[in-house]
Formats: C-alpha cells, sequence, structure tokens
C-alpha cells in the first residue's frame, strides 16, 4: 500500500510500507522547522476499489512531545 507524508507544501517524502530512517529523520527535521500540518495519503480499498485517503494532521505542540520523548529516553 502506499503512503505519502507531506508536511506543509515541503517535497512529499515515500513512506512506502515501512519508512525508511531518512525518511523519518527528513520528516522529523520537517516537523521541527515549525511545520504546522502533516498530510498523510495512502491507498484504501472501498466497494472493492483501491482509492486514496488522505488526513491532515495538525502539527502544534508536535516538538514539545518530541522533546519530552527525547528527554524520557535519555534517562
Amino acid at each position: 500500500m502506499d503512503l505519502t507524508l507531506q508536511v506543509d507544501s515541503n517535497a512529499s517524502l515515500d513512506g512506502g510500507f515501512e519508512p525508511t530512517p531518512k525518511v523519518i529523520a527528513a520528516l522529523i527535521a520537517q516537523i521541527r522547522a515549525n511545520g504546522e500540518t502533516l498530510h498523510v495519503s495512502r491507498s484504501v480499498i472501498a466497494n472493492k476499489r483501491l482509492e486514496t485517503a488522505t488526513d491532515d494532521i495538525v502539527l502544534d505542540g508536535a516538538v514539545a512531545q518530541f522533546d519530552k520523548c527525547k528527554a524520557w529516553l535519555a534517562r
């Protein structure tokens, strides 16, 4: 199944079946650069047809959460 990730107007990133470490690093860098919205597109089967489903995720507070997780993992 296809998965495309895009932060704001940045170029889309190929999430594929499982995003590579390079894609994940690029995604986190874009979010940390004051990203506002994550646009996620994925293939789904609906009514016996392959269609694209999309979600827009507001990133407000995401960097603070990343930092909390990083601090927790550093313990």
